[in-house]
């Protein structure tokens, strides 16, 4: 009989982590039963999986909401409980004693207030409750180095996974009728963002650059939606350089409609995104944030975050020569293939699941 997982998220809406967690789930539903939870009731990540999604009880204090979460997995009665991120430790609260099931904590990034700096209480909730699980796992060099200082756990108890892209699925190729639609034509230089508009993407960096770089015969796709739209917006000025598409279903041709890849994160850990453009043959100017540096290796276009004039002067390197995009594409491409499959990272998942459920 196959185990059943219970996946505990803050939400399950359009971001790096779901859309992991959703394609984790869609590669081993021969090997799993799964459920998803969603603390904040979003299942866009969900739109192409059938599994229940459900909402969690309404939050209701600090001690009412923990052994709210514990009820639900109890009348559910999972064999594994995994809860991702910050958002989603309630529910280790409430039901990690007396638990019906084991746990896996996974550590994939931080919300806008740690972006920078970790809060303290919050190093302190998980260097107890971390200790207490079956394993965490961390899915960047930096979040390993963070759990095993700051967390303070032991190596056995840590799981480190890189997150791993489908080459088949995200490779290169170039998407005319997708150009056309945003107004860019064939001799023109198209870069592109593609990800969610929210502050610690910090998308205003790469806006301001590009409109600094001024480069002739150039436009900016920004892809995605999200709470900064509104102000991004204001910042291009109407400008018909720049296009904002939307937040669209269809990622593989986005990528293989730009020219090179942009983007300015505050904090990443291996972020999806760049390793799907990675994977797509593109040069890729990004902040040397999280593992940005380390996914792109010696082929890498890092400049420090928040710096304006260096990420202005990545774009006019990157426009002034195209043999440099080529070369740069090409090394993405084949560092990807060698490095991040989407194969290796769920065997990898599924046998720390596996082992996870077998009876001790």
């Amino acid at each position: 009989m196959k185990p059943t997982l219970l996946h505990v998220l803050p939400g399950f809406g359009i971001g790096g982590t779901e859309l992991r967690v959703a394609n984790l789930i869609q590669a081993t539903q021969s090997d799993f039963h799964h459920t998803v939870i969603s603390i904040d009731g979003s299942r866009e990540a969900a739109r192409n999986l059938d599994i229940p999604v459900l909402a969690a009880p309404p939050k209701a204090g600090p001690i009412q909401f923990p052994l709210a979460m514990r009820r639900m997995a109890r009348q559910l009665r999972p064999n594994l409980i995994l809860t991702y991120n910050w958002g989603a430790t309630d529910m280790i609260l409430g039901a990690r004693f007396l638990s019906p099931a084991p746990f896996i904590h996974n550590e994939c990034g931080f919300n806008p207030d740690e972006a920078e700096k970790l809060i303290f209480r919050r190093v302190l909730t998980r260097r107890i409750l971390l200790n207490t699980v079956f394993r965490t796992i961390v899915v960047s060099g930096r979040l390993l180095h963070l759990a095993r200082t700051e967390f303070r756990l032991p190596d056995r108890k840590i799981a480190f996974i890189r997150t791993g892209v489908d080459v088949g699925r995200f490779h290169p190729g170039r998407d005319a009728a997708l150009r056309a639609e945003w107004g860019v034509s064939e001799n023109q230089l198209l870069f592109g963002y593609m990800g969610g508009l929210r502050g610690e993407k910090h998308v205003a960096l790469l806006l301001e650059a590009f409109l600094l770089a001024n480069v002739p015969n150039a436009k900016l796709a920004i892809v995605g939606d999200g709470p900064t739209r509104a102000d991004l917006e204001r910042l291009a000025a109407g400008t018909p350089k720049v296009v904002f598409a939307g937040a669209r279903p269809d990622p593989v041709r986005c990528y293989q409609a730009f020219d090179a890849f942009l983007m300015s994160s505050l904090t990443e850990q291996t972020s999806n995104a760049l390793l799907e453009a990675m994977a797509t043959g593109l040069p890729c100017l990004v902040t040397d944030v999280g593992d940005n540096a380390a996914c792109l290796g010696s082929g890498r276009f890092c400049v420090p975050s928040r710096d304006l004039q260096a990420f202005t002067a990545g774009i006019q390197s990157l426009a002034a020569d195209p043999s440099l995009r080529s070369a740069a594409g090409a090394y993405n491409r084949a560092r990807v293939e060698n490095d991040f499959s989407f194969s290796r990272m769920v065997a990898a998942y599924r046998d720390l699941w596996l082992k996870a459920t077998q009876p001790r």
